[in-house]
């Protein structure tokens, strides 16, 4: 991770053991959620730089990851969708 504004690095975030396909955030929280082929959603500590909760148990690896507008429920995706809130 990065300062925007100094453009310096401030964490590298270590966890996942195959390429990150996805990551979300909230402007709300300092958590972002990452999702990797290696089958795990991360749920990470901003500030900290750590990871909060390991999501397992996908039998295939997770593609895309999005938030719930309105609460911050991730959901793991293995194909894109357009999620609307009513």
């Amino acid at each position: 991770m990065w300062d925007i504004r100094t453009k310096n690095g401030i964490h590298v975030l270590t966890g996942h053991t195959n390429t990150v396909a996805s990551v979300a955030a909230q402007a709300a929280t300092p958590q972002i959620i990452s999702g990797s082929m290696d089958t795990t959603v991360r749920l990470w500590d901003v500030a900290a730089g750590k990871t909060m909760s390991v999501l397992t148990n996908h039998k295939k690896s997770i593609r895309s990851v999005v938030l719930h507008p309105t609460e911050y429920v991730p959901h793991p995706c293995r194909t894109a969708m357009m999620l609307r809130h009513r």
